[in-house]
Formats: structure tokens, C-alpha cells, sequence
């Protein structure tokens, strides 16, 4: 989740790098990001002498948030965890007839509710029974506290919590589970600590023993456009070597561009080269982008597939990528 994908190619489309023109843009402004995939330029293939791009989307968003632990797998001898976010909410609380019923508080004004959403995974080759009621997953804070997951029994009520005046299920783990071999469960945490601690890490004790340190990571932090007058265009592409050798591609001395009808001329974003996953919002759904990025090298016969991230004034008239690391220069017009 949310790791640059890197693959052995398959057979890929070959052909004359073509130029494309007609821009179909789809606005989804429900969920603040705009997508603007509609050309034929999207997803088709186009070949240089080393290296075959295909441009796979581009869309707009407002900012994309970034973590060094959110979407990284943690692994154990029998489970893998994921973290896919981390928030606070004042309460959590059921509904009945569309009036909140069950509720669950901070049992003090110093403290508040830490909900994080995760997914486990079963890497064995037989089934894992997951006893959420006796052995609940820890939250250790910087002094040394321990705070265990909430206990929410009756798993027949489901909650929600609120979140800009709209409702949001809260899918919670709990009960006793069984897990089959190569199955995933997906949902949330509750837990309690003060207000002002500071996490140190999370150990997941059901089924497994695994720890997720949190010092010197970010948590989620935000990147945004530079100014009001412009905005962000993340644009997913995959890069594939079909050349006899391994090649370099430096994205830092040869980023990407994204050229425009007036001579524009925008620059993929340096972004830090480390184990920081980025996500954007869609619908109320964070999605992982994976970001082409730093120094990295390239096998024969493989390919990356992930984001790159361009900071652009508002309403641009764009229509060219250029991709110039690796040795080939692949110019496509949309």
C-alpha cells in the first residue's frame, strides 16, 4: 500500500511517439480533486530508445498530506499491518432512527479519542484466530503509559463519528475473528490517552506481535500549492527500461516537466528521498500516490509505476509532458 511499484514488464504497446490534441476534462467537485485523463494521450505507450512512458492520469487537487509510517506494511511471523490513517475525534457514537444513541467519550476535557485505521493481513498458509476481546493492540506514549485499544463490545451496533458535519461509519475490530490464509481485515482502532502526549509507537499483540515505531516520522503532515494562485497536478505515470542494461534515473538534476500553450513551463516537485508515503483525498477516501522520486536505478526489463507532483497557476492551459531522466527525452502532447 502506497510503495513505488516496481515490475517486471509484460508486452508492452510499441509505437511512434504520437501527438495528440482534445482535452476531455471531467470535474468531480464533490470530492476536490478535478481528473483530466479524457485525452487519447492517456494510456498509450510512447517509446524512446531507452525508455517507454505512458501516461496513466493527471488530476488537480487542493494538497496532498504525507507520512513516513501511514501506508507502510509492518510485518511479523504471522501478520502484516498497515496503517492507512491516524486522527482525533471528540466522540464516537451509533445511531438509531438517525439520532445518536450509544456514545463514547473521553472520560475527561484532558483527553481525547485517538482513531486509527489499519488493515492485517495473514501471511501464513492456515487461518489465524484474532481475539480482539482479550488481547487488544497498545498505544505507548513518549513517558512510557500504555494505553490499550478500547473494548466496544455488542458487535451488532455499529458506530460513526463526525467529521465537517457529516457522518462517517466507523468500521471497528473487534470480537473474536478468524482470519483465513491471504485475507485481509480492514478497519478502525479507538483509544484513549491525554491530550498532550505524544505517541511513541503501536504494538499490534492479536495473532501476532508487532511493533510500529512512530519517533522521527511524520505522522501526516501537508503539502500545498505555494500560493493561493495556484494548485497542485499530480500526474500518474509508469516508466518502463526496455534497453539491454540497468538505467539511473536521477529525478532530482532531471525532473519531469508539464508545458503549457503559453510557453509555461513547470517542474516536478523535489521531494525529500525517503520512506514518506503521500496520499491525496477523493470522495471522503484518502488514495496512496506512490511518488517517482531521488536517485534511483532502473533493471533491465522492468518497470516503476507512481506520481509525480507539479505546483501550477490556476488554469493553466497545459498540453505536453517531457520526461528527460534516463538518457531518453519523451516529449507527449495531449
Amino acid at each position: 500500500m502506497g510503495y513505488l511499484h516496481r515490475t517486471l514488464r509484460n508486452s508492452l504497446f510499441r509505437g511512434p511517439i504520437l501527438l495528440s490534441v482534445g482535452l476531455i476534462i471531467l470535474l468531480s467537485t464533490a470530492c476536490g480533486a478535478v481528473e483530466l485523463g479524457g485525452s487519447p494521450a492517456f494510456g498509450r505507450t510512447y517509446q524512446g530508445p531507452i525508455l517507454e512512458i505512458t501516461m496513466l492520469d493527471m488530476i488537480k487537487v487542493p494538497q496532498v498530506t504525507y507520512s513516513s509510517f501511514l501506508a507502510r506494511p509492518f510485518s511479523g511471523p504471522t501478520l502484516t499491518v498497515t496503517l492507512l490513517d491516524l486522527f482525533h475525534v471528540q466522540e464516537i457514537f451509533s445511531l438509531e432512527n438517525d439520532q445518536p444513541t450509544n456514545h463514547i467519550r473521553p472520560s475527561s476535557s484532558d483527553r481525547q479519542l485517538v482513531v486509527i485505521r489499519a488493515f492485517v493481513a495473514n501471511r501464513t498458509n492456515a487461518p489465524v484466530q484474532l481475539d480482539f476481546d482479550h488481547i487488544q493492540a497498545q498505544l505507548e506514549t513518549e513517558d512510557g503509559i500504555v494505553y490499550d485499544a478500547l473494548h466496544i463490545p455488542k458487535p451488532e451496533i455499529f458506530y460513526y463519528y463526525e467529521e465537517e458535519g457529516q457522518s462517517k461509519n466507523l468500521q471497528l475490530i473487534r470480537g473474536v475473528q478468524r482470519l483465513e490464509e491471504n485475507f485481509e481485515l480492514h478497519g478502525y482502532l479507538v483509544f484513549e490517552i491525554p491530550t498532550l502526549a505524544k505517541i511513541a509507537n503501536l504494538t499490534w499483540r492479536t495473532g501476532d506481535n508487532i511493533v510500529i515505531g512512530f519517533e522521527g516520522y511524520q505522522s501526516r503532515e501537508i503539502l500545498k500549492a505555494s500560493s493561493e494562485e495556484t494548485e497542485l497536478v499530480l500526474i500518474h505515470a509508469r516508466v518502463g527500461n526496455h534497453a539491454a542494461t540497468n538505467v539511473q534515473l536521477d529525478m532530482n538534476s532531471e525532473p519531469a516537466q508539464l508545458r503549457s500553450t503559453d510557453g509555461g513551463r513547470y517542474l516536478s516537485l523535489k521531494l525529500p528521498d525517503s520512506k514518506a508515503q503521500y496520499q491525496y483525498e477523493n470522495a471522503g477516501q484518502r488514495i496512496s500516490v506512490p511518488i517517482i522520486r531521488g536517485v534511483q536505478e532502473l533493471e533491465k526489463a522492468f518497470e516503476l509505476n507512481g506520481w509525480l507532483i507539479f505546483d501550477v497557476p490556476k488554469s493553466t492551459p497545459l498540453n505536453r509532458f517531457r520526461w528527460s531522466a534516463g538518457g531518453d527525452v519523451i516529449i507527449i502532447t495531449f
